[in-house]
């Protein structure tokens, strides 16, 4: 039984420097990186006008957690796109369509590193 969970976490281990880009060093965090993906998207019957929308999906400025990359992709491709800073300094896309649409969607493609930081 001792051998089987041992072999188990070198396992784990050996997956996690894997995913890891940097060699760890005796007593220095090691880097985490995720990468996520979030998509949305609507189908409607006929032709709509679509109001403004208000997307909150980019990470703050001030968040512990460092985005390395990030994309977003919106359809219909027409459309006016302003980012704003909510109260708070969260990033929101302002999201404006002139033409009517049967169809709405956002794809947003994100990496972060998620290093443990201790301030």
């Amino acid at each position: 039984m001792a051998n089987s969970s041992r072999e188990e976490l070198l396992a784990w281990s050996r997956m996690v420097l894997a995913l890891s880009d940097e060699t760890p060093v005796m007593g220095s965090p090691m880097a985490i990186r995720v990468a996520i993906r979030h998509k949305t998207s609507y189908k409607y019957d006929k032709k709509i006008s679509l109001g403004p929308q208000l997307i909150r999906l980019r990470p703050a400025s001030h968040s512990v957690t460092r985005p390395l990359s990030y994309a977003m992709k919106v359809e219909p491709a027409e459309q006016f796109m302003h980012w704003q800073q909510d109260p708070f300094g969260n990033h929101v896309a302002r999201l404006v369509f002139p033409n009517k649409t049967d169809h709405f969607s956002i794809d947003v493609e994100l990496t972060a590193d998620l290093t443990p930081f201790n301030p």
